[in-house]
This record gives structure tokens, sequence and C-alpha cells, in this order.
């Protein structure tokens, strides 16, 4: 059985819609700076694997993006007191409130070891929480969470919570789930596949945890797919619970810095090779005159040539950034201004226009859309500034060092 809560919109498997832009300096196209802007790209799949698809398995299995087998796992265990123990690569952490007690694994579910041996021995009850959060594996450093499809069982009242996190930071309100409400639910007691449900979540910017909490008179386990047959709606074909990964860099707060995060990012690679990222909108303009900022998810990288800026607008689809980029390169030959945009990975280039407004306040021309038919919310890039100069140490080199500033509003999608 599928829970969807109201207040929280499905993610799909990529949820990722791309455009590319390509950009040159006043130089030919041997000096060429590219810019690709779309969606945050895809970090893999985490899955809890306790006896999934009928198997017997006891971990924590990562999957890469294109990977149809996992290629890193953190083993469970634990012994007749149920007191989880985890043993190889430190994929997912695991935490329990109060922290003076364990965390607790029992009949292929995960919960919080209050009183045991019995079933309740693994069970998330009234004042107790389970955080599961991103360890420092490498598979994991520099990733977020952007989706969740869990199993969970949940049995009594049957009303639970579920809270993002970043770091040990709460991200939004928890989520009242109530599978009775959805008529989804017997509520137990243990009856197998009839307490068992799949809940998907998509998390908001900056996630790298989830913690999970139950309702008066309630009991709540996270299952590993031992008791449903029902597979996961996102990353591999599993009946275990899935954490959806995104590639990301930080997050993006607005220019007054509301929620205490930086609105800028640089990535400098040295050689006079830098490109920067900066935010600009206040945020989403509320009913009574004040504006709501979300934190925006992002990714940057820079070559020395080709920058790739992803981001997620999930919650604040009217964005507004600037792009700013300075890179150095040598032999080109000068062959006047050239400024085109790609927005479909096909080769198919259109001419690049200039901002209107000012540099200080730049605005998107009426005409600078992607080609119709757009999908979703739609808006652009266009040139700020562009300069080149000769930066060669003295001798006869030929070196030539460009800045490009670009502006974009919204999400530029493909057809």
């Amino acid at each position: 059985m599928r829970l969807a809560p109201r207040s929280i919109a499905v993610l799909s498997a990529t949820a990722l819609a791309f455009s590319a832009a390509a950009f040159a300096a006043s130089t030919s196209t041997a000096q060429e700076a590219e810019l690709q802007t779309g969606g945050l790209a895809p970090g893999g799949y985490l899955v809890l694997d306790l006896g999934a698809d009928g198997g017997s398995k006891s971990e924590f299995v990562y999957y890469g993006p294109d990977d149809t087998a996992p290629t890193k796992a953190e083993s469970l265990s634990s012994a007749s007191d149920c007191v989880l123990a985890e043993a190889g690569p430190d994929i997912v952490s695991l935490s329990p409130t109060p922290s003076n007690k364990s965390v607790g694994l029992r009949d292929q579910g995960l919960g919080v070891k209050s009183r045991g041996p019995g079933e309740n021995c693994a069970q998330i009850q009234g004042g107790e929480v389970l955080a599961i959060s991103l360890g420092t594996d490498t598979v994991v450093d520099g990733k977020t969470i952007g989706a969740a499809d869990l199993v969970v069982e949940v049995t009594g009242e049957c009303t639970f919570y579920a809270q993002w996190r970043s770091d040990s930071a709460l991200l939004g309100d928890a989520v009242l789930l109530d599978p009775n409400e959805a008529d989804l639910s017997d509520c137990g007691p243990n009856s197998g596949a009839n307490d068992n449900y799949r809940i998907t979540l998509t998390a908001p910017s900056g996630a790298t945890g989830l913690a999970l909490s139950a309702g008066t008179d309630t009991s709540v386990r996270l299952m590993g797919g031992a008791e449903t047959t029902e597979p996961s709606s996102i990353g591999p074909s599993t009946t275990g619970s899935v954490f959806e990964l995104v590639e990301s860099d930080g997050v993006l707060d607005c220019p007054d810095e509301p929620n205490g995060e930086e609105s800028f990012y640089t990535e400098n690679l040295g050689r006079a090779n830098e490109v920067t990222v900066t935010r600009l909108d206040k945020g989403e303009l509320q009913d009574n005159g004040s504006y709501l900022c979300e934190l925006v998810d992002f990714s940057l990288d820079f070559d020395g040539t080709t920058v790739e800026f992803g981001k997620d607008l999930t919650t604040q689809p009217n964005a507004e950034f600037t792009i700013t980029a300075t890179y150095t390169d040598a032999n080109v030959v000068y062959d006047g201004p050239t400024r085109e945009i790609d927005y479909n990975y096909d080769g198919d280039y259109e001419t690049m226009v200039w901002c209107n407004g000012s540099a200080t306040a730049p605005a998107l021309p009426g005409d600078q859309v992607p080609p119709a038919p757009p999908v979703g919310p739609v808006d652009g890039w266009c040139v700020v500034s562009e300069a080149a100069s000769i930066s060669g140490s003295g001798d006869s080199t030929n070196q030539v060092t460009s800045d490009l500033v670009f502006y974009g509003k919204g999400d530029p999608r493909m057809r």
C-alpha cells in the first residue's frame, strides 16, 4: 500500500529538467566558456535491505545513479538484546532520542530500544525519535537527499511524524502522517503486510537526514522490505526503503540571509580561473507583503572553460542568480563577439542576447525564453557583461583572460 501525504509533492525517479547554454567571449571559438544549467545531478540511491525481495540480507547499500547492483554496503546486525551493530563503510548514521537509548533492530525493522527483548525493543514510541542521516563515506560525501520512498510499520493509533534535517538543524515543520485516515491501514497489531505502508516524501533543499517519531499510542518501525511485495517508486527495483541522493555543494540563501546561510559560492581553480554564483531574489512574495525565502540546493563545477550549475527550484521557482566566470586560455585568435545558447543539448544553437536593465539590476528581455512548448515554469539566461584582455607575462606568449557575467531567472527547461 502507498501513502503520499497531502502536504508533500511526490518526486519522480530523477526529477531533473536540463537545458544547456554555450557562450563564447570576445575571442574566437578557440576560447569558449560554456554554461550548463538545469536540475541537480543524480547522486545515486541508498537502500535499507532487511530481507527485501525475499532475500536474507541485513544492510544499507549504495547504488550509483546508473548502477543495477550495489557498489558499497554497510552491514547491520543485532544480538538477543536487539541493540543495533553496524560494520563496514559509514554510509548511513542512525541515532536515537532520548540519547541514553540505543537503536534497535528486530524482525526486519529498525526502531529505538526502550525495553526488550520483545517486539517493542525495536519500535519508535511516544517521546522517541529515530534519526537517519548520511554518513561520512566518499559515496555520500557532498550529497543531499532529494526524496525518500520508505516502508514503515505502524500500529496502534496509527499516526506518526516525519521531520527533515540538515545536519542537526530542522528543516520546516514535521509532517503528520495518518495511514488509517487514508483507509490504508488495519493498524496491527503485528499483521504483516497489512500494517506496512510505503510513504513517498520529497526533501527540501539541503536535507541530509530524516527523523521519524510516533504519535499518541502509536508504535512505528522503519522496515527493510521483508513484509511487503510493493517495489519502490524511485531508484532500484526493490521492496526495501529507498533514499534518493543528489549532488550538492550546499545551499544558497537570499541576499539578506534570513536562514543564516551564504547567498553566494565560489569555485576557484587558481591560475585566474574561478566561477561565482550569487542569488539575487528575496524569495516568494506572500499575501501579507512579506517574502518567504527557502534555501536553494545547488551544485557548481568549473574546469576552466565549462561551468555546470545545477539547482533545485522546487520551493523557489522564481529564484534569480548571476554567474561570474573568469578563465584564461592561450593561443587565441580574435574573432569578434559570439554568444549562443543550446536549450536541448542537440547542437542547435540560438543567438544569445544582452540583458535589459542595468549591470546591478539585470532583467530578462521578453523574447529570452526557451523554444516552445516549454515544460513547467520557464525563464532564461542573458548576458550582463563580458570582457577579455591579454594577460601574459610580458613575453611573446599569447594569453587572454576573459570575464563573463550571466543572469538567469527560474529554471530553463528542455522541450
